[in-house]
Formats: C-alpha cells, sequence, structure tokens
C-alpha cells in the first residue's frame, strides 16, 4: 500500500519500502528514498533526479545508466555497486 505525505512526496523509509535483489525500471523523480535498502537490486537506467537517498544501502547494486542529477547522495553504502555511465549532473 501506498502512502502519500502532506508534502506530496511518497516516503520510502515510511512505508518500511525494501527493494532488496528486485529489478526496478522507474522514474522516482523527486522522491524520498532515506535509508531504503536497495542491496543487490537492479536500477539500471532509473530516473533518480533530485531523489534524497541519504543513508540509504545499494551494495551490490547496478545502478549503471541511472540519472542521479541533483540526488542527496550522503552516508550511502556502495560496496561492489555498478555506477558505470551514471550521470551525476
Amino acid at each position: 500500500m501506498l502512502k502519500y505525505s502532506k508534502s506530496g512526496l511518497y516516503s520510502a523509509s515510511e512505508m518500511g519500502t525494501l527493494f532488496n535483489r528486485v529489478t526496478v525500471s522507474a522514474n522516482f523523480l523527486n522522491a524520498n528514498l532515506h535509508g531504503t535498502n536497495f542491496k543487490g537490486s537492479n536500477l539500471s537506467g532509473a530516473i533518480l533526479k533530485f531523489v534524497d537517498i541519504t543513508s540509504s544501502d545499494f551494495s551490490g547494486s547496478n545502478i549503471s545508466g541511472a540519472d542521479l542529477s541533483g540526488a542527496v547522495l550522503k552516508n550511502l553504502r556502495l560496496n561492489d555497486a555498478n555506477f558505470k555511465g551514471a550521470s551525476f549532473k
């Protein structure tokens, strides 16, 4: 079930969202994904523009070709993550 906050943003951490070992082809534009577990997931080509992914776990994830322009990138776990061709402009 999705929750909608007063700010108009979906909060994955508030929902307890777990993306562990999934393949996601998605547009997370402006989403609050603070503290989300993406460990081992395939996010290749995902749109993560202006996303707050502070304190999220991307260990062993494939983020190749993803667009992370303007994303908040603090305190991330990135062990063995693949960012080949990802955009950070």
